[in-house]
């Protein structure tokens, strides 16, 4: 049967101004077996990918047996042996493999220190199938780098409509390690839509992609909601972030202190 599961953050902050988050591992989608499974008192089920590796142990309540600290343990209803398809993804990981429960502030500077050499300028045309860039994303990017070498003012990439300007700004992000990068949209869903975007990495974590080694991390990401109101809440929103996504409206409605603070 196929199996969807939820992904799993390496954290998640509940920030005033907003979530700050980092994925492990995105949703996933498995082709697996499903037994039913018993741990003790606790009876769930255990989904065994092809391969045979054991994909989940999923509970319709949390689990009070132990288990191995790697053992992938989620608490999800609506699997059983008699379905034929089961999406899990409003469940959650009572405990995961990935889960690293590493600091916010470390979490950032590992993802930069990951993204050192890890970027390929790789093409569709000679990526031999795999996932690659553009041509108008090598392009943009190429120009972006060569803006940056040469000057500090604000420039303006255009790009047609369906040509990737996304997988352009996440490509940007990483390809530069850059500190911090603060994305402005003009609306509440685009502002959802890009955070969980660069949250993901999208193209650049596709499998057996030709862009980005599959050891570098997916960025620390904070979503503003509300306007931060005093130096601290900026630091403490903004300090720990690799990106932050907001909407034109709120930033422009933060007092001048809050938007001349470095970092914002």
């Amino acid at each position: 049967m196929e199996v969807l599961l939820p992904p799993m953050k390496a954290f998640e902050v509940a920030h005033r101004c907003g979530p700050i988050e980092q994925l492990a591992q995105p949703a996933t989608r498995h082709i697996a077996t499903v037994a039913k499974y018993t741990n003790g008192s606790d009876k769930g089920h255990l989904v065994t990918g092809t391969n045979g590796a054991v994909v989940a142990y999923v509970f319709a309540k949390p689990p009070v047996g132990a288990f191995k600290d790697d053992a992938p343990v989620l608490v999800a209803k609506g699997l059983s042996t008699e379905v034929d398809d089961a999406d899990l993804r409003n469940g959650y990981w009572f405990q995961h493999p990935h889960n690293t429960a590493q600091q916010t502030a470390s979490a950032r500077d590992a993802a930069l220190s990951s993204w050192i050499n890890a970027f390929q300028f790789t093409n569709e045309a000679s990526s031999g199938g795999r996932p690659a860039l553009r041509s108008p994303q090598v392009g943009a990017l190429h120009a972006i780098h060569a803006h940056w070498s040469t000057s500090i003012e604000v420039a303006t990439v255009v790009m047609p409509t369906g040509t990737g300007k996304t997988e352009t700004m996440l490509s940007t992000l990483v390809s530069d390690r850059c500190s911090r990068v603060l994305v402005i949209v003009p609306t509440d869903a685009l502002r959802t839509q890009i955070a969980n975007k660069f949250l993901t990495l999208g193209l650049l974590k596709a499998a057996n992609n030709a862009v980005l080694l599959e050891e570098a991390h997916r960025p620390v990401v904070g979503t503003l909601l509300k306007k931060p109101t005093t130096i601290e809440e900026i630091d403490t929103f903004f300090g720990p972030c690799n990106v932050v996504v907001t909407t034109s409206q709120l930033a422009g409605g933060c007092s001048s202190d809050v938007l001349n603070r470095p970092g914002f």
